[in-house]
């Protein structure tokens, strides 16, 4: 039989590491110990999961992009793009607020998967603790996806499953005129009531999007596992000083990584690692 798990007794070939993917380095404390009852830690392992799943997702449509959608693959492989999509901002949206419980010292529970209504909560406590300048910098391409989500109606499972947990349709897949359709042109001709009309997703601008969100949401979701480990609290001026900082970083890295050869792949998955 063929592992696909290993273990420290089973001869992990560290000089050719890069045929593993670790599960554990990421996590934790950064020095191999892990605290499930440490909620900073849980922010921070929100953080690198939803960095899994909304790049997974800038993977899976560069890679479509780039090979002209052959064979229509996307009409299929959207459905996971959309899937890692919805439970990245899901993470994203969890550990921000989980951070703002901790910093502000309140209480909230996230047990539900309604990431419109986290996005509404957030934005809410964002203005109660006059972070005005956070909320413009970090949300404004998540209200974009947010807005398109509520626009189509659509349920949290809609890209796991073609009908719901009650047996009823999801937005793309209804009748023409039946309720969960979100488009709403009635039709009196009993022959096509059943028919389903298109529903397609614009993938280049779901790329630019979600690309846009990583950088935007993202940033400001490590911020906060910052601010958490240092002990301190959010600010709009600590926020500008956070974006200045990184922004100088930034720079100085694209001088030292100047390589021609790198083509788009290489660049993204640096972006997203």
């Amino acid at each position: 039989m063929k592992r696909i798990f290993y273990g420290e007794r089973d001869c992990i070939d560290y000089v050719n590491q890069g045929k593993y993917a670790f599960m554990n380095w990421r996590f934790g404390n950064g020095m191999g110990a892990s605290d499930k009852n440490n909620k900073s830690q849980a922010v921070s392992d929100n953080y690198q999961l939803g960095k899994g799943y909304l790049g997974n997702a800038l993977v899976e449509l560069y890679t479509i992009l780039e090979n002209k959608n052959q064979n229509s693959v996307a009409d299929i492989l959207i459905f996971p793009i959309m899937f890692s999509i919805w439970h990245g901002l899901e993470l994203w949206l969890k550990g921000s607020l989980l951070a703002l419980d901790i910093i502000f010292e309140q209480k909230g529970k996230y047990k539900k998967h309604d990431i419109c209504e986290y996005y509404d909560k957030l934005k809410k406590e964002l203005r109660k603790e006059n972070l005005n300048f956070v909320l413009d910098k970090s949300l404004k391409d998540v209200d974009n996806i947010i807005s398109e989500l509520k626009r189509v109606n659509a349920n949290f499972d809609f890209a796991r499953y073609s009908f719901t947990s009650r047996s009823d349709y999801q937005f793309y897949n209804a009748p023409r005129n039946d309720d969960k359709q979100w488009q709403k042109e009635k039709d009196s001709n009993e022959k096509s009531q059943n028919i389903v009309p298109n529903t397609c997703v614009d993938m280049v601008s779901l790329f630019e999007l979600i690309l846009n969100t990583y950088d935007s949401f993202g940033t400001f979701v490590e911020c906060l596992t910052y601010v958490l480990e240092k002990g301190e609290t959010i600010t709009d001026e600590g926020y500008r000083d956070y974006l200045d900082s990184i922004k100088k970083t930034k720079m100085l890295f694209d001088d030292e990584d100047d390589n021609e050869d790198d083509n788009g792949i290489h660049i993204l998955l640096r972006e997203i690692s």
